[in-house]
């Protein structure tokens, strides 16, 4: 855990270097549709189509949001 949270503290600092604080706020939302993934490929727990969803939906609405205008 402390590993993880080292390298999300890292990678938001870099991000904010380098963006807005409301862009990269924003990409703060795919923590969990990354957390699913990463507990589908290395820990084998099973994918539903609800979570399959709310990860597509989130991806989806960041993806709205950070795109220029």
């Amino acid at each position: 855990a402390i590993g993880c949270w080292v390298i999300a503290f890292f990678g938001r600092i870099f991000a904010l270097s380098n963006l807005e604080a409301g862009r990269v706020s924003v990409w703060n939302y795919l923590e969990p549709p990354i957390a699913l993934l990463f507990g589908v490929l290395l820990l084998g727990e099973p994918l539903g189509i609800p979570s399959l969803l709310g990860g597509v939906m989130i991806g989806a609405a960041v993806w709205v949001v950070s795109r220029e205008s």
